[in-house]
């Protein structure tokens, strides 16, 4: 792997926020599941992100 085991990855579906995460590695950290809400810190990144000159 990548990225060690100390480093938790979450996909999140941006359809529904309130259920956003579809895919986690370790979530063991902080106890997030399949099914959790996005983040206010990702939501601000997103926000921040459109502002700028960039395309996802």
């Amino acid at each position: 792997m990548l990225i060690g085991s100390h480093c938790e990855i979450v996909l999140h579906s941006l359809q529904d926020l309130k259920c956003s995460a579809i895919r986690i590695a370790n979530g063991e950290h902080t106890g997030r599941k399949i099914g959790s809400p996005i983040t206010d810190l990702a939501l601000r990144m997103l926000h921040d992100m459109t502002g700028a000159d960039s395309t996802f």
